[in-house]
């Protein structure tokens, strides 16, 4: 069928208004039940008939054809002499066994059909691969398969599949998102906070202290802290429209009766949102300009506020996302015209009986573009403070150009049409300063502490307004909440004495039970020198403006180092190992805080930590006993092969940007590269100043004690030692901050530190 290019979408109680093709004999006589009889639940169709058939316009037959000529244009690749004679189509049928669509109330259990697949190969292939075929050996297409509701095909239960059109304001867009939810409802993890520790039942939670209540006729404020129920929340860009229209001391009072007419000025995304609600049957939303007083208490009721709206997003039913929104045309913008082309084919029963239709449309294979181009590349998720809302809601609704996007802390994102995104969640994409998909957050027991340096990955790269207040405050709900997952981990295995060590103590952006770690952050430079934000320790991540990443940790690489590891106990052995011993903290107000009190804590400071660790607190210095020595610095690694090279020797196992690294040598061997440096320190930005090599001092962190590459250096073993460090500059009196961060090994560099004695130093 062709579809005139200008329509935006059919909705599916308007398919009955098209016009299709007369099938063929064979599409007219299409039996779905007739699957399930083959062994391989296949039905083959010459393709050369197929293609007969459609030039005497069956819909079905065309849209085959066409599809599969399509792909061939777009990936070349060889087939068979005279294959258009020889071989098949052969299609399959996907089914989805969860719950039913939420347009009828009653359903059977059916076939449960949404999805058909076409695979172009020969006749017999089946008998070779079974009923899977191996992907990319042959064309391979996929198909959804919709109903109309209410429909016989619908009733069964035999077609499970929707096509609510271009419509995402319709009703069929509305009932999509309640099935949405009800499915969503039911997953395990987004029925808990992200910590796992409490349980969300978002149709009765603990309202915000204020809320815009939704009425038959119009909108008010109203107070809701001591109520129950179920709200929606938005995350949008402030713009001078919210400042403009937000709730003041001055306007408060008269926002929350019920006959003001106030809200017919809000911006129109609010309306729209306002007006989702209703549709939604959901009595409370809640925005952040209008629900919190922003002018005329001195910043008191934003104060109160600030610390509680992380969990208004985790409590909330959804949070609509306004990736696409503009003030002219509100949350919904325009959509994109990619309306599929859309076959008829009969519906058959059980029994063989006849009653009306079914439709199969093509697959959009663009959703990981459109999901990346109008989510992920947002300027909405560029911001930080969004970053936050993002991550803690349990679910977020997007309306974008290409339609309406879903995603839940469970699953991966998908479409009004059921097409998922499989945009990776690997720390490759964060390499790219994306915000992956919500699903790579978890905070599962197996990798809490991984996740924590993904989630910071993430946000170093994003915006804020105001740094230099914002930098930790904006990320302080995440942290409370990976706080709490780090003690139910440390409770779970009967640890009481160390659980004051599994995440009480947050310093400036790390954690003291992961110090020697958390300090190995690394810039990655986009070519701009780094900004320093004043206020914050040198030593934290939190000091610089710029994306930040850890390596990943350091294990054996090659299958040779990891039997070696084996023989000789490594999983144990091979462990980085704490060289720098942290005695005290420094604080704000000049005092300081002693590891001793940690190590002898009881039972009491375990339960009722000081507040001296509270998320909000900066720590300024971190007094430790360490080895101190000179290396010399030279110039960048320009050579790609010399970078990966002492990569590699380095156990660095990171593909990140390495154009920043610098050789690093013994002062008794100048010309042999035995490391790498990553000065982020503006001062040393200047090639010039590493002109025949530089002294500098490193401070020792930690030691990788079994990395591959030991024969390579002189050793006698497959390993060798490497040394984390960080690079420093003395202000005065053992006073030193921190100018970047590297990695040295070899012997002499062995030797040299042996030779050292650790002294007491403070870093700021």
């Amino acid at each position: 069928m062709d579809q005139d290019s200008t329509e935006s979408g059919y909705p599916m109680n308007a398919m009955g208004q098209l016009r299709f093709g007369d099938p063929c004999n064979t599409c007219n006589n299409f039996d779905l039940y007739s699957f399930n009889k083959d062994p391989y639940g296949l039905r083959g169709y010459k393709f050369c008939n197929v293609e007969l058939a459609a030039s005497r316009g069956c819909t079905f037959c065309s849209l085959l054809v066409g599809a599969f000529k399509a792909k061939l244009r777009a990936s070349p690749r060889r087939l068979t002499p005279n294959w258009e004679q020889s071989w098949w189509i052969h299609l399959s049928l996907g089914v989805n066994s969860g719950p039913p669509p939420q347009d009828i109330e009653s359903c059977g259990s059916g076939l449960g059909i949404h999805t058909m697949k076409a695979a172009l190969a020969p006749e017999d292939v089946n008998e070779f691969h079974g009923p899977k075929l191996p992907h990319g050996t042959y064309p391979l297409l996929e198909f959804h398969v919709a109903a109309d509701p209410n429909s016989q095909a619908a009733r069964s239960g035999d077609i499970r599949g929707r096509y609510i059109g271009g419509n995402v304001q319709s009703e069929d867009s509305v009932n999509m998102m309640k099935n949405w939810l009800k499915i969503c409802l039911a997953h395990p993890k987004c029925c808990r906070t992200m910590s796992g520790k409490r349980v969300i039942d978002a149709q009765k939670a603990p309202l915000p202290t204020r809320c815009v209540e939704v009425g038959d006729r119009g909108f008010w404020l109203t107070e809701t802290s001591s109520k129950l129920g179920k709200y929606l929340t938005i995350s949008h860009r402030w713009t001078l429209a919210t400042a403009h229209y937000s709730t003041t001391v001055a306007n408060i009072n008269r926002r929350k009766r019920k006959d003001s007419t106030w809200w017919r000025r809000l911006p129109k995304v609010f309306l729209d949102v306002l007006e989702l609600a209703r549709r939604l049957d959901v009595r409370y939303v809640w925005i952040d300009s209008l629900c919190i007083i922003q002018r005329g208490d001195e910043g008191a009721d934003w104060q109160r506020e600030a610390t509680k709206m992380a969990g208004y997003y985790q409590y909330s039913l959804f949070t609509v996302a306004a990736t696409s929104a503009t003030e002219e045309l509100g949350l919904f913008p325009p959509r994109i015209s990619n309306t599929p082309r859309i076959a008829r084919l009969p519906y058959s029963d059980k029994d063989g009986c006849r009653h009306g239709h079914f439709y199969i449309y093509s697959y959009n294979w663009e959703v990981d573009k459109q999901y990346i181009s109008f989510i992920q590349d947002s300027e909405l998720l560029s911001r930080g403070w969004v970053f936050q809302e993002w991550l803690l809601s349990r679910r977020i609704v997007y309306f974008t150009p290409a339609g309406i996007f879903w995603e839940c802390a469970e699953q991966r994102p998908h479409n009004d049409r059921g097409e998922v995104s499989q945009t990776r969640s690997s720390d490759d994409k964060l390499a790219d300063n994306q915000p992956a998909v919500k699903q790579s957050f978890s905070l599962d027991d197996t990798g809490i502490d991984p996740v924590w340096y993904r989630i910071i990955a993430a946000y170093s790269a994003l915006s804020l307004t105001k740094p230099e207040t914002d930098r930790v405050v904006a990320l302080s709900g995440i942290s409370k909440e990976f706080k709490t997952a780090l003690m139910r981990k440390g409770l779970r295995r009967n640890n009481i004495a160390s659980t004051v060590r599994s995440g009480l103590e947050f310093v400036s952006g790390l954690w003291l039970p992961d110090l020697h770690h958390g300090l190995l952050w690394e810039c990655q430079f986009s070519g701009s020198k780094v900004q320093r934000i004043p206020g914050f320790p040198s030593w934290s991540w939190t000091s610089v403006l710029c994306a930040v990443e850890w390596d990943e940790r350091q294990k054996p690489r090659s299958w040779a180092s990891k039997l070696h590891a084996v023989l000789l106990d490594g999983e144990r052995k091979s462990r980085v190992k704490p060289e720098a011993e942290l005695i005290a903290l420094g604080t704000s107000e000049g005092g300081t805080f002693s590891m001793e009190l940690l190590r002898n804590s009881t039972e009491d400071l375990i339960y009722s930590p000081p507040k001296l660790f509270d998320i909000d607190n900066c720590f300024v210095s971190l007094h430790m006993r360490a080895k101190i020595m000179q290396v010399l610095v030279r110039g960048r690694l320009h050579n790609v092969l010399d970078a990966e090279i002492i990569s590699a020797t380095s156990g660095h196992h990171k593909k990140s940007n390495k154009s920043a690294w610098r050789a690093v040598s013994s002062t008794l061997r100048p010309t042999e590269i035995s490391g790498w440096a990553s000065i982020e320190d503006i001062d040393y930005q200047v090639d010039s100043l590493f002109e025949g090599g530089r002294e500098m001092c490193v401070l020792h962190i930690s030691t990788a004690p079994r990395v591959p590459g030991g024969y390579g250096l002189g050793y006698l073993t497959l390993w060798h030692r490497v040394f984390n460090v960080l690079f420093v500059r003395e202000t005065h009196g053992r006073r030193y901050e921190r100018l970047g961060v590297g990695r040295i090994f070899g012997k002499e560099f062995e030797k040299q530190l042996h030779g050292t004695t650790a002294c007491d130093v403070e870093l700021f």
